[in-house]
This record gives C-alpha cells, sequence and structure tokens, in this order.
C-alpha cells in the first residue's frame, strides 16, 4: 500500500478588491527606490526596491490586512512578524535564479503586474527527487495578477526568464511565525 511519509503545502489567495488594493499599492511603491540588480555570473537580472530606505511594513499590511489576517487563521499563527518587503520588476529576459528565504518560517508572493498569456509563475523545486528517475520535479502553482502565493521559505524557487514586452511585477514578504502549542502546519 502506497502511503505519503511527507507532504508540502503552499497557501493561495486571491486579493479581494484587487483593482482599488492595487491602486492602494502603486502607490505605496512609489516612495520606494528601484535599484538595477544584474550578477556578474548572469544568476539574477532585475529591478528591485528590497534595499530601499523606505520600508513601510505597516503600510503595505494595512493594504492586505483582510489576505495576511486569512493565512494566520487558516495557519493558527499567534504572531506574524515582517521580516522584509521589496518589489521586483522583470523585464524582458530577466530572471532569478534558484534560492530560498530560509532565515524565516513564509515567504510570500504577490503577482502584481502579470499577463497570464506572456509571463510564468514562480517555478518550485522540490526538495525530493523521484525515487525511480532520480528527476527533480518542478512546480509552479497556477496564478494570475492579484495572486498571492505562501510557501515555506526554505524552499528553493526560482524565475524564469521574461519572454515578454510587458513589465512582469511582484511584491515579496518574508514572515516568521509562532504557533500556539499543539498546532503542526
Amino acid at each position: 500500500m502506497k502511503s505519503p511519509l511527507f507532504t508540502l503545502n503552499y497557501h493561495h489567495y486571491q486579493v479581494n478588491n484587487w483593482e482599488e488594493k492595487k491602486k492602494q499599492l502603486l502607490h505605496w511603491m512609489e516612495k520606494r527606490t528601484m535599484i538595477r540588480k544584474d550578477s556578474k555570473d548572469g544568476l539574477v537580472s532585475f529591478w528591485t526596491d528590497r534595499f530601499s530606505e523606505h520600508s513601510d511594513k505597516e503600510g503595505f499590511c494595512n493594504i492586505f490586512k483582510e489576505e495576511l489576517d486569512e493565512f494566520s487563521r487558516e495557519m493558527q499563527i499567534e504572531q506574524m512578524t515582517i521580516e522584509d518587503i521589496w518589489a521586483v520588476k522583470y523585464g524582458k529576459g530577466d530572471h532569478h535564479a534558484p534560492h530560498d528565504h530560509g532565515n524565516c518560517n513564509y515567504s510570500l508572493v504577490l503577482y502584481v503586474d502579470y499577463d497570464e498569456n506572456e509571463h510564468s509563475g514562480t517555478q518550485f523545486i522540490s526538495p525530493i527527487n523521484d525515487s525511480t528517475t532520480n528527476i527533480t520535479w518542478i512546480a509552479s502553482p497556477p496564478t494570475r495578477e492579484g495572486k498571492i502565493v505562501v510557501f515555506p521559505s526554505n524552499i528553493l524557487h526560482f524565475t524564469l526568464p521574461n519572454k515578454s514586452d510587458k513589465i512582469r511585477t511582484i511584491v515579496s514578504i518574508d514572515i516568521s511565525t509562532s504557533k500556539t502549542p499543539g498546532n503542526k502546519h
């Protein structure tokens, strides 16, 4: 009899009132300074505000309180701390090599500017290879603009090069949590 030893879940939410919240988010993003990141080894190529002097975690949390509260309730999280927050813009050819955010519990990706017909979503690398073929599994949950994907921060993930002339924009957050004793997720 076949039975799983482990399962790996991710959480996804469509932002309610997306058009209104997107306007607020774009206003929030205008206050942040974007810089170009191109590594000499070719592993990263994108625009980001990760090192912006204007963090304003509270402003972001106020816009997306409903969605963050839903995740917290679903996971029975007692306390959530936003460790870091940043935006990334991928122009044509821009990408991000496999990486993780292992210094916290969860990471969140919000798809801000995303064309389902032209962009690809985040690619997640399974921590376990296929036991028969030793092939590495890669999964990319279906997504669309205004969708939030939350996943364990120690999972390797990457972005494929943007093949479109349209900018693909995301906001990422690293979250540390504490749970009510006895809850396992």
